[in-house]
């Protein structure tokens, strides 16, 4: 079956950084290279034409989705041979959709016989069973449970990618589908075939010990330089990564010639290729594009990282709002409520986030920008220090001796 892919009726780009929604990251490929590799997977043929008096799939350019729901569309093609697919999981249109999403549960994604309406809601209704479930309860402290939205979870999935926030928001799904497809087909295999992948799990991880085989259900690249003391518990590994000691990285992806440094931690992130990790950072819930480099801060959390940015030394990148939702710019620069109280910082490619900098939740840090601290107690002269005697920073940022009396 042939499959176009529909460009937004008015392009749009995606701020701070400038680019369409197709250059946008998942997993380490843009998010059109990440379609059309899927895409094929299924067996549709991508076309540049609308065919003509035949069925045919249409995808807008914004949509992720999971290889599943891709199978699951193909097997249930609607009788009268159109249709639009929407989600009719309440809880996933309210807290698993885009920032900017008005919360319908329709994608443009479906089916269609004809010329393609200007108006895709003249299309109708293609629901499927998404078999979406609740999410394992995360233990959190009482403090801190207000910021919790339901997760759901399940092969089958989709999202429109809109705004940076939903850059972070696909990349995380992108994981988890990974995991819920190894699910999917274990349920769908007879008993003989869940026997082979026993016996082929088995033979790969060649081992009882539970660290070991946490590292050995991920993939590892070649060349790879990881110290014998890193915890690696199902991750992803390009190519030529180096690894520290006491480093931690969990359910992550890693990119070709992406440097994690001793006692780092990465946690359910993906790390662009030849980004590095610096000693003692904690990377959760983040992505970095190519070339980021993050140092030791107070741990970044919900954070997006451009491509070659820079952050110093303990800059603060605040993620948990305790009173209001969130608030985060749009495309268009308007401040728009995300309804989520925990949202991270996004840095545009190549800006540098200078050491100290402390940057409020949902604030978006445009390209090539360079931000330092406030220098008002920063020492420039301190030529007037005196043996033993205390001496605090003056007006003229000199320092003036303390004479007790």
């Amino acid at each position: 079956m042939k499959v176009i892919i529909i460009p937004q009726a008015v392009p749009r780009q995606i701020q701070p950084f400038g680019e369409s929604v197709g250059e946008m990251p998942v997993l380490n490929q843009s998010l059109s290279d990440y379609q059309r590799a899927l895409l094929a997977i299924v067996g549709l043929e991508l076309v540049d034409t609308i065919p003509i008096d035949e069925p045919y799939f249409f995808i807008g350019e914004e949509v992720w989705c999971t290889e599943t729901l891709l199978e699951s569309l193909l097997k249930q093609i609607p009788s009268e041979g159109c249709g639009r697919l929407r989600c009719t999981d309440e809880t996933w249109n309210l807290h698993m959709s885009s920032v900017l999403s008005n919360g319908s549960g329709y994608f443009r994604l479906g089916v269609c016989t004809d010329e393609l309406p200007h108006d895709l809601s003249e299309l109708p209704d293609w629901t499927i069973d998404w078999q979406l479930k609740d999410g394992d309860p995360i233990d959190m402290h009482p403090k801190m449970g207000h910021a919790l939205r339901p997760i759901r979870t399940g092969p089958i999935m989709a999202f429109a990618v809109e705004h940076w926030c939903d850059v972070l928001r696909v990349n995380q799904l992108a994981i988890l589908a990974k995991i819920e497809r190894v699910k999917w087909l274990w349920h769908q295999d007879p008993w003989w075939g869940k026997l082979w992948t026993v016996l082929a799990t088995l033979f790969k991880l060649r081992s009882l010990n539970a660290q070991t085989i946490a590292r050995r259900i991920g993939t590892e690249g070649k060349g790879c330089k990881i110290h014998p003391t890193a915890v690696i518990e199902a991750c992803e590994i390009g190519d030529n990564v180096e690894i520290g000691p006491y480093a931690v990285l969990r359910a992550s992806v890693i990119g070709d010639g992406a440097k994690i440094e001793e006692h780092a931690t990465v946690n359910l992130s993906v790390i662009g290729e030849g980004a590095r990790v610096a000693r003692y950072a904690m990377i959760n819930l983040c992505v970095l594009m190519k070339g980021a480099f993050v140092s030791r801060g107070g741990g970044f959390q919900m954070c997006l990282y451009g491509r070659n940015s820079f952050v110093a030394v303990d800059a603060v990148m605040l993620d948990l709002s305790f009173g209001k939702t969130i608030r985060v710019q749009d495309n268009q620069g308007e401040w728009i409520d995300t309804k989520q109280h925990f949202v991270g910082v996004c840095v545009g490619h190549r800006a540098a986030i200078g050491n100290a900098v402390r940057l409020n939740y949902g604030v978006a840090i445009p390209n090539d920008a360079l931000l330092v601290a406030n220098a008002d107690e920063l020492i420039t002269d301190a030529s007037g220090a005196e043996p033993n005697l205390p001496a605090r920073v003056n007006e003229a940022h000199g320092v003036s001796v303390i004479r007790r009396k």
